[in-house]
């Protein structure tokens, strides 16, 4: 819409819409109908007269801001109760107006929320509706302040539009917040799962705690997701952690750890080689690193030498890593800069293993409280003085989502695994992927739901028989067949 200067007949406002035609193609448009209507009234001109040389109808003043001037009079910064409340309204509808008036600020805010809303698979709808609210909380009291500071008509109309702005912005931001919970909950955001039948109060409140979370998991997920996207343009498809892909294989069954008991201590990486190997009992040098012997692949190695292969065949046919292989044994090695843990199962035995910290933090408790009343106390390695030896029970959450056969997945100490037949990929508490066995799952775990029980039965019905046979004897056909039969 653009309107001739020439046609309005008022020779004093004919100059007054020149000297505000920017452009200098001799019409208004845009927003120089505003800046018209400004200047006019400013100059002494009535709103009327300013509407009648313009000859626009109401909702077209108002599209065009034309509106926000003194219309009463009496331009004094004092309103009517009427005045308030359609300026108010306009400032509800201005959340309309805007994205028409402005389509491009419009899409670049809508494409960089969208995107930071699949990159971050749902984790950053939390932050989004909260900055949502707290723009439009800004706007409320930059619109109270400004009301409160008007002397004209035009800044106290623009001020009570702010407000309305503001409340219908805080009010969007209010009816999202169950459905952004949700979504961040399957996103990873722990601290918001299980709010499905809470109520709005308590989601509101549980989202503002969890703000860190979010902003930690939507920094996870945007890491997983470009490395997942990268593998798939190099034509490798190897999946990674906290990935959208990971999440959209399945439902993820979650399940808790037997409770196991173990004795550890905490690495001590100061001091020489000779002093390291003095402190840490049942460390050894391997390779120009440090590491504890790996029992059960040490004897898998030693069997298939005794078999009548070299050890460099062995290595090979087992998918050992040369870089854990001495002197004819396999060693878990150990990285000093991630706390580990050393795990003692079987002294006598030589059965250990190494634990890295942020894992055994959130999968051991300790024992003594735990037996006690069930109190799941994790224990923190950083907290342990370096050789202290503590007793700790096993108490990993965890899940499961089934996945088909040559999926890959990048691990955090295997490298990338790929799933074999009667295997699933497996979540530890921080949501860290690695492929094991359908027996391991039941044998290891406990908590299990029906569904998931289903699930591992249907890919390995032997394992499921001989690790569940209660279950195994109760729910599926062919246990309770057998048990009529016995």
């Amino acid at each position: 819409m653009a309107l001739e200067i020439s046609s309005i007949k008022d020779t004093k406002l004919q100059q007054i819409a020149a000297s505000v035609d920017t452009d200098r193609n001799n019409k208004l448009s845009g927003d120089e109908y505003s800046l018209f209507a400004q200047k006019a009234t400013a100059s002494g001109a009535t709103y009327q007269e300013v509407s009648k040389a313009l000859d626009m109808n109401a909702f077209q003043r108002w599209w065009f801001d034309v509106d926000k001037v003194c219309t009463d009079g009496k331009d004094d910064g004092h309103l009517s109760f009427g005045e308030k409340a359609e300026s108010f309204g306009k400032g509800i509808a201005n959340l309309i107006k805007a994205p028409a008036k402005h389509p491009i600020a419009t899409a670049l805010t809508v494409g960089i929320a969208g995107a930071l809303t699949i990159a971050t698979g749902g984790a950053a709808l939390p932050l989004i509706i909260g900055a949502g609210a707290a723009f439009g909380a800004f706007e409320i009291g930059k619109g109270a302040y400004k009301a409160a500071k008007a002397e004209t008509d035009a800044e106290a109309k623009m001020a009570f539009e702010s407000i309305g702005t503001g409340t219908a912005t805080v009010a969007l931001s209010a009816l999202g917040v169950k459905s952004a919970n949700k979504a961040a909950a399957n996103a990873g955001v722990k601290s918001l799962q299980g709010l499905e039948n809470a109520s709005w109060t308590e989601n509101a409140g549980a989202m503002v705690k969890a703000m860190p979370e979010a902003f930690k998991q939507s920094g996870l997920n945007i890491k997983g997701n470009a490395l997942t996207w990268t593998s798939a343009l190099k034509g490798d498809n190897v999946i990674y952690a906290n990935s959208n892909k990971l999440r959209a294989l399945g439902e993820q069954h979650a399940y808790m750890s037997k409770a196991n008991d173990v004795e550890a201590y905490r690495f001590n990486p100061n001091g020489t080689t000779k002093e390291i190997l003095a402190n840490n009992p049942h460390v050894e040098q391997v390779n120009g690193k440090f590491g504890v012997q790996d029992k059960w692949a040490t004897q898998s190695l030693q069997d298939a030498i005794k078999s009548g292969q070299t050890e460099q065949e062995a290595i090979a046919s087992l998918k050992l890593d040369p870089s854990k292989v001495a002197n004819g044994k396999v060693y878990h090695l150990i990285d000093p800069n991630k706390n580990p843990m050393v795990m003692i199962y079987d002294e006598a035995g030589n059965d250990f293993a190494i634990c890295e910290g942020n894992v055994f933090k959130g999968s051991y408790v300790d024992t003594q409280a735990f037996k006690a009343d069930g109190t799941l106390s994790y224990q923190d390695p950083t907290k342990l003085a370096y050789g202290q030896r503590i007793q700790a029970t096993k108490q990993a959450p965890g899940s499961f989502v089934v996945a088909p056969e040559g999926t890959q997945v990048q691990t955090v100490s295997e490298g990338i695994q790929t799933v074999q037949k009667g295997q699933v990929i497996a979540l530890d508490h921080e949501g860290n992927p690695y492929v094991t066995t359908v027996e391991n799952i039941v044998k290891r775990n406990t908590g299990l739901s029906d569904s998931a029980m289903q699930q591992l039965y249907e890919l390995d019905p032997a394992a499921v028989a001989k690790r569940a046979p209660e279950w195994y004897a109760t729910k599926t056909t062919e246990g309770i067949k057998a048990q009529r039969n016995a």
